[in-house]
């Protein structure tokens, strides 16, 4: 009889020891995945460095400017006048708009901001420069004109990036 009730004992020990095993790894689980969403919900907060806080001498109109590129490499950014572009048969002509961060110390920057006339043959991916306008760091306007000269496009570019902007057929509506 004592060696019955022993091995009741034992078998509810068990069960309940198994039970709190359960309730502790859950425990655990739970507090793991509360510190991995806190990680994740830090990283996508900004913090104060120049990296993730860039700024850019100009501040684009944006419904007439639209974002084409970005240059990684120096935090170049590139924007597109969607109201200056002219087209005639393969050749697009179009106003952009570019510039670096200002507040990158590591880097000694040219200049606050930069505009240019470009001009795309979009049937041969070619492109040239037509007009370009800077306004220097420390704020001198300088123009510069020059016989424009046809270049390739390469991919993966900015320019690239352009030209499958500007060149890009409209899109079809669906008629319902």
């Amino acid at each position: 009889m004592f060696r019955k009730q022993f091995d009741v004992l034992l078998l509810k020990w068990a069960i309940g020891r198994e039970t709190i095993l359960r309730r502790v790894g859950l425990l655990i689980f739970l507090f793991i995945l509360l510190i991995f969403l806190h990680a994740m919900a830090m990283s996508e907060s900004t913090d104060n460095t120049i990296k993730d806080n860039i700024v850019y001498g100009f501040s684009p109109d944006r419904s007439r400017w639209n974002n084409y590129a970005i240059d990684f490499f120096d935090d170049t950014i590139y924007f597109y006048d969607t109201k200056s572009i002219i087209k005639r048969n393969s050749n697009v002509k179009v106003w952009i708009k570019f510039g670096e961060p200002v507040n990158d110390k590591k880097v000694t920057r040219i200049y606050k901001e930069a505009t240019a006339l470009m001009e795309i043959d979009c049937s041969t991916r070619l492109i040239k420069t037509i007009e370009m306008n800077y306004l220097s760091m420390k704020d001198e306007y300088k123009k510069f004109t020059s016989p424009p000269k046809w270049e390739n496009i390469e991919p993966e570019t900015a320019n690239d990036a352009l030209l499958e902007e500007v060149c890009a057929p409209p899109k079809k509506v669906k008629k319902s």
